[in-house]
């Protein structure tokens, strides 16, 4: 499976590679003009994707050619958010369960 051209502009820029079943979108804000809404998004079962984090890019207060590096910024802004709620799940369910003395682990 090949990716697409934007996509290896954006690792190009800085924007972490990501495994199978993981994209970005990255789309005009329809409530502000000028915002970049950045996200990363995770394929469903059968069909369409699911939101996973999202950040947003101010192009009105940047310089034309600073543009694509804040957006790829974004980009490795939703992974580590990601990886860090990923972290987060899995340090809890290590605690999920009947807990108490005399309770069969």
């Amino acid at each position: 499976m090949t990716s697409s051209p934007p996509y290896d502009r954006l690792v190009a820029l800085g924007a972490p590679s990501l495994p199978l079943g993981l994209s970005y979108r990255i789309k005009w804000s329809y409530e502000a003009g000028g915002v970049l809404v950045i996200e990363l998004r995770e394929a469903r079962s059968l069909f369409g994707t699911d939101r996973l984090a999202r950040r947003f890019v101010d192009t009105r207060d940047l310089a034309a050619d600073a543009v694509p590096a804040a957006v790829a910024a974004a980009c490795r802004e939703c992974v580590e958010e990601q990886q860090a709620r990923t972290e987060r799940e899995i340090r809890a369910s290590s605690l999920l369960g009947d807990a108490g003395p005399g309770v069969a682990a």
